[in-house]
């Protein structure tokens, strides 16, 4: 299996999307008492797709680490993170889905799922989704993005 992500044009801060991971779970967690939460982590993970530096979580996770904390960016390839977005859009709207659908089963199974992948990215930097993306590439399943000449 290819240890690292492959290598693409675009580039993300790993210690942003850590943090994102991180919001991201205590959002789940607050949504058992307020669930409609889930529709706010879903418009978000929808925003994230294409634009990233709109997300209002990604752009509070920005401000707090350069700005306040004046964290450095640590640059990781983007294409492994984006496909880890898509990933965490379809567990979003599955989780709304459900919950609108009362399908308390399937809320929790959902829950643990997501909670268990956002907690590795955030607490591990393990991204799920990173390496279902190095797998799906190196079955070439997807294809890497054609880079211009």
């Amino acid at each position: 299996m290819i240890e690292a992500c492959p290598i693409t044009e675009g580039v993300v801060d790993e210690h942003v999307a850590r943090l994102n991971a991180l919001l991201t779970l205590a959002l789940l967690l607050f949504g058992l008492w307020v669930p409609v939460v889930w529709v706010f982590l879903f418009l978000d993970f929808c925003i994230r797709i294409k634009l990233t530096k709109c997300s209002p979580l990604a752009a509070l996770n920005r401000w707090l680490l350069h700005s306040v904390l004046k964290v450095k960016p640590k640059f990781i390839n983007k294409e492994p993170k984006i496909f880890a977005v898509w990933v965490g859009l379809v567990f979003s709207f599955l989780l709304v889905l459900s919950w609108l659908l009362s399908q308390t089963v399937l809320v929790w199974i959902i829950l643990v799922i997501f909670g268990l992948a956002t907690s590795l990215e955030a607490f591990l930097g393990y991204c799920i989704g990173c390496k279902t993306y190095q797998i799906l590439v190196e079955l070439k399943i997807i294809h890497l993005p054609q880079r211009e000449a």
